[in-house]
């Protein structure tokens, strides 16, 4: 889900979402960056990162 979110965003560069409820691009860029990669990243609150 992680990979292909970052390749959406890619294609399609808008924050589709809503930022409060989903992850914006920004968010997954971040979580992408993210080393080393948590599996659990899906339950972490965005704006910790």
């Amino acid at each position: 889900l992680l990979e292909f979110l970052h390749r959406y965003f890619k294609l399609f560069p808008e924050d589709v979402f809503m930022e409060r409820h989903f992850y914006t691009k920004d968010d997954i860029d971040k979580l992408y960056a993210k080393v080393p990669w948590n599996e659990t990243w899906m339950y972490e609150d965005p704006k910790t990162f």
